[in-house]
């Protein structure tokens, strides 16, 4: 999945936000997901589909 600018900016923002060092960490690293993002009606409904 590619993500948009806004959403690229949002994530470093929530990633800055972090107060676990160790999450962070790994989420700094993530660069390929093999999850499919399923948006909901609500812009909370977030859902994450696969990953085997």
């Amino acid at each position: 999945m590619k993500f948009t600018n806004t959403q690229k900016a949002l994530f470093n923002k929530n990633l800055k936000a972090l107060q676990n060092p160790i999450l962070k960490q790994d989420l700094n690293q993530l660069k390929v997901s093999k999850f499919k993002i399923v948006l909901g009606e609500h812009n909370l409904d977030i859902n994450l589909m696969g990953g085997g």
